[in-house]
């Protein structure tokens, strides 16, 4: 039958089944034979007809009762149980009654009035059994409590009809009183109230139950309506009045059959069946589990050979331990010829690692949540060494106290073995950095050196009185000592990012002025050969960004370079625009030689140009891009270019740059700043502490027509020594000097200087090392500012000047 969302059968369901319900023989046959019976005795002896109806139903009514009372406890049908106890007394009722009736002479009343008042009490009473069955089945009442409630109503009841306090029902000669029509009536009522609330509280009862409980109602309903043309004992409604209440009792006591002995019947049966089934369907299972079971171990055998983990349990309280075959293999034993055992596993441990493991176990033995893990090498029979790694949890009885240990053996020997060619490979890499690291510098140092003697020198000599092919012999001795120093600073840039010293420095600056003073870098060089070089600038840009002016000027130098240099008597365009919130991009557009499609991929490859030729028909070494690469990437950003061959390239860089919002009402204008502050004071006194002629030379022709005086020293100790005299405004400090490094010297100034309350001097590092850690070293050591050689005249003319100004 469908069920609603509440629970209750659905109508259409109801009235498609109720017939099926009422079809069953048994149902019928029975009251049907018995109303034939009694009707055919109504014709020979009325007396033994009304015996015998009544009978049929008090009878029926205590089998009723046998059969809920004792099914109870395995049907737990409460409503079912609920009617049978009601019916039960209701039948107590119906045999006094019986007993009451006229010519029976057992309980005789002068004036018959006994049977009917029995009768109408007795038919309220089953009223109101009916009508308060639904209600009851959440009640919580034992069978016995239920027993009882009932007989006190049938006690109470009788008691009032025989102390004569029940209203009269009936006047001889005169039949039925209209009390008793009207209770007849009232009795009608409430038991259609009945059929309302069993109805509407269907889900409590079975589909055919309630069914046929209601259609017993019904026959109690005519029976009740026959008994108020009530004239004559003998008359025909007594007769039908009867008939009907022989029906209604047995079909409540087939509801109750169904719903207590049928039913759980028919349910244990279908257990029954089920459970042999079952059985059946275990002994398949079982068959399929142990060869499921079989296979599973098996798969963990395999699984455990290759994952070179074992497993193993210990009882704490014998100190038997299992192995798995895995862990027989790992401790290199045969399991036919070993017994597995506590002490058998401390003896294969080597004697190193015994105290750590029995430490371990005892840790965690004592501390109840401790995981029990260790590493420990094994001594295995044929006295090879493994390294093991063992992890187990402590199992508690209930008590708390620990009971077995359940863990695992992994074979990690393979994997210390790795690690440990992995750490001198590591040591060797690292030494091979460090090595290619001091390579650089030495070298950086050692070619810096003389490259600042001569391009010192030579710049020196383009300021003298020169001829023209003078001029222009120093002019190319300049031009390759400029080349030499780019190709020196770009294999230092790029061996600096490959290292992670290169280090973004952040400040504010404009993108359009860095743009234009770019440009004009390379202005002039673009001219001699007959390209025209501009910037243009799409609106909207920040006035303003966070970022590293001086690497973003850097990539873009390289770029426009490269594009002056393929780009012979044409045009080069520097763009720059704001493509998203905070994303700037620069872009280098050319009409020169282009690049093939194919060699796009490699020109940012260090030491890879797009064409072998183009070494030497241009110059360069391919290193140029590769650092614009890396610096790009270093700043969160993107390169790409675009050509095509013979009609130009295009290189895009987007760079994310934050823009930084300036209160204008609260900003100094650079050009506020007095110009008292910019002015140099003339006639320093200047100590300069340098060990190599070249570089004194070059120093006192770079400050020969000034009117600082210059003190030259060779080595720390002497600068330190010639500073304490007193009456230096500045000291250019070289590094690496005898006796007494710049270092050191700049640290021992920097020390008298505080402890005689001197406010300290500025001390330039002139040197040849140009790495991270030279720079950092130097600033450590108390130098204001570190100047790598070779150095330009203009450099350090305008660095003496930014430490010297007033």
């Amino acid at each position: 039958m469908a069920v609603t969302n509440n629970g209750h059968a659905k109508t259409d369901d109801i009235s498609e089944n109720w017939k099926q319900h009422l079809m069953s023989r048994q149902l019928w046959l029975i009251p049907s034979i018995a109303s034939i019976f009694v009707l055919l005795l109504s014709n020979i002896n009325f007396l033994a007809f009304h015996v015998t109806a009544e009978f049929f139903a008090i009878t029926v009514s205590f089998i009723m009762f046998s059969v809920a009372w004792y099914t109870y406890d395995y049907s737990k049908n409460f409503f079912l149980l609920y009617l049978a106890c009601g019916y039960f007394w209701i039948g107590s009722m119906d045999l006094l009654h019986a007993l009451t009736y006229k010519g029976m002479n057992t309980l005789p009343s002068e004036d018959g009035q006994y049977a009917v008042q029995f009768w109408v009490g007795t038919r309220f009473f089953e009223a109101f059994l009916l009508i308060s069955a639904p209600f009851m089945t959440q009640q919580k009442f034992t069978k016995e409590k239920l027993f009882t409630f009932f007989g006190l109503i049938a006690i109470t009841i009788s008691t009032f009809i025989f102390l004569g306090k029940f209203p009269i029902m009936f006047i001889q000669g005169e039949g039925l009183t209209p009390l008793k029509i009207y209770c007849e009536y009232l009795i009608d009522l409430i038991l259609l109230g009945a059929l309302y609330f069993i109805y509407k509280n269907r889900e409590i009862l079975d589909d055919s139950e309630r069914t046929i409980i209601m259609v017993a109602i019904v026959f109690t309903m005519c029976a009740e309506l026959a008994f108020t043309f009530y004239v004559s004992v003998y008359g025909l409604s007594n007769i039908v009045g009867h008939i009907f209440k022989l029906f209604s009792f047995w079909f409540i006591f087939i509801a109750i059959v169904r719903g207590n002995l049928i039913k759980p019947y028919q349910l244990l049966k279908y257990e029954v069946k089920c459970r042999s089934k079952a059985e059946d369907d275990l002994l398949i299972l079982n068959k399929d589990l142990e060869k499921l079971v079989e296979e599973r171990t098996a798969s963990l055998k395999n699984a455990q050979r290759i994952a070179q983990v074992g497993s193993w349990d210990l009882n704490i309280k014998t100190n038997n331990i299992t192995w798995s075959d895995e862990v027989y293999r790992i401790f290199g034993f045969e399991p036919q010829q070993f017994k597995a055992s506590y002490d058998a596993f401390l003896n294969s441990i080597h004697p190193e690692d015994q105290q750590k493991v029995q430490l371990a176990i005892k840790t965690a033995l004592d501390d109840r949540s401790q995981t029990y893990r260790v590493e420990h090498r094994v001594v295995r029979p044929d006295g090879t060494v493994a390294i093991v790694q063992e992890l187990a949890e402590i199992i508690l009885d209930t008590s708390g106290e620990p009971i077995f240990m359940t863990g695992t053996v992994h074979d990690i020997t393979d994997i210390k073995m790795a690690e440990e060619k992995y750490r001198v490979a590591k040591e060797a890499a690292e030494h091979a950095n460090q090595a290619k690291s001091d390579f650089l510098a030495s070298m950086s140092h050692e070619i810096r050196t003389p490259m600042n003697a001569i391009i010192g020198m030579g710049e020196m000599l383009a300021e003298s009185k020169l001829d023209v092919d003078q001029k222009n012999f120093v002019q190319i001795m300049n031009s390759a000592g400029n080349n030499l120093l780019s190709l020196i600073n770009d294999i230092l840039d790029l061996s600096k990012i490959d290292a992670g010293q290169m280090e973004l420095e952040i400040m504010p600056f404009d993108p359009k002025e860095l743009t234009q003073s770019t440009v004009n870098v390379l202005k002039t060089k673009a001219l001699n050969q007959g390209t025209v070089i501009s910037t243009i600038t799409i609106s909207p840009t920040p006035t303003l960004v966070m970022g590293d002016p001086q690497r973003i000027q850097q990539i873009l130098i390289n770029l426009l370079s490269n594009a002056v240099k393929f780009t012979k008597k044409g045009k080069v365009t520097l763009t720059l625009l704001q493509t998203k919130k905070n994303l700037l991009r620069f872009s280098v557009s050319d009409t020169g030689i282009g690049i093939a499609e194919d060699k796009q991929e490699t020109i940012f490859q260090p030491f890879i140009q797009a064409d072998t030729s183009t070494t030497r028909r241009y110059g360069g070494t391919g290193l140029g891009l590769s650092i614009c690469q890396k610096l790009v990437e270093k700043m969160q950003g993107t390169i790409w270019a675009e050509s095509q061959l013979g009609k130009g390239s295009t290189f895009y860089v987007e760079i994310p740059l934050q823009e930084l919002i300036i209160d204008k009402s609260k900003s100094v204008d650079d050009h506020t700043i007095p110009p008292s502050s910019q002015i140099v004071k003339e006639g320093l006194s200047i100590l300069l502490a340098d060990d190599a002629e070249d570089n004194c030379a070059i120093l006192k022709a770079f400050l020969k027509n000034t009117h600082h005086q210059l003190t030259i020293v060779e080595n720390g100790a002497k600068a330190v020594e010639q500073f304490k005299k007193g009456g230096f405004d500045i000291i250019l400090m070289d590094i690496q000097m005898p006796v007494m490094d710049g270092y050191e010297a700049t640290r021992k100034i920097r020390e008298w200087e505080r402890n005689n309350n001197f406010s300290p001097i500025p001390v330039l590092a002139l040197t040849a090392n140009a790495m991270k850690e030279d720079i950092e070293k130097t600033r450590n050591a108390g130098c204001n500012i570190h100047l790598s050689k070779p150095i330009r005249k203009k450099r350090l003319i305008d660095a003496i000047a930014m430490y010297t100004s007033s």
